[in-house]
């Protein structure tokens, strides 16, 4: 990684600094692994009443009796879900805007991809005029190649100050729930660059 970055604990403005609280280390890992669904969707960015009842659990969207002879008659079509590309999202979630480039630097450094200021330079241009509320599809793509491929999906909540995240590619368990253990602590956390205290 090409910066040291030093975590600041905020969740009530009350601007405390230094390292991550133990409690706070111990929940963030009991935690990832609840980030991501087996399907890829990210849990917690889920906009519904239902977000914390098992995706089993949930009623379908839009559903409808089917009329006699199993045809529905339904005049709506169904969306379907995709991401623009054949690789699966392995983590998303949304991190505070002023964490983006730590974000794309620690998960450059998890698959070994050294993340630089060209880099940041090219996601930094290319974020303006994105909107999270549009298909993923729309939003700002960026490849990160190291030992793996990830591609690195990122829109800007307008009117907000976070960035909406998702990360796509294959990715073994221990990418999984080390990238989502990362969004979930830039989304709670402000860094700042250089060395702690």
């Amino acid at each position: 990684m090409s910066r040291a970055w030093r975590w600041e604990y905020d969740p009530d403005h009350n601007h405390l600094t230094g390292g991550l609280p133990d409690h706070v280390v111990t929940e963030v890992e009991l935690s990832a692994g609840q980030l991501v669904d087996p399907a890829g969707m990210g849990i917690d960015d889920l906009n519904s009443a239902t977000a914390n009842e098992p995706l089993a659990d949930r009623p379908p969207g839009n559903a409808c009796a089917a009329a006699p002879g199993g045809v529905s008659h339904r005049r709506d079509k169904v969306r379907e879900v995709t991401t623009g590309s054949s690789k699966p999202v392995f983590a998303s979630g949304w991190v505070l805007e002023a964490n983006l480039r730590p974000l794309c630097e620690v998960v450059s450094d998890l698959i070994g991809y050294d993340f630089d200021d060209a880099d940041w330079r090219a996601v930094e241009h290319g974020l303006p005029g994105t909107d999270d509320d549009r298909p993923a599809t729309d939003w700002f793509l960026y490849p990160l190649v190291g030992r793996t491929r990830v591609d690195l999906r990122v829109a800007q909540a307008v009117g907000g100050s976070v960035v909406s995240i998702q990360l796509l590619g294959t990715a073994d368990d221990t990418l999984t729930v080390q990238a989502g253990t990362v969004i979930r602590v830039l989304s709670q956390y402000g860094v700042r660059d250089g060395p702690a205290p």
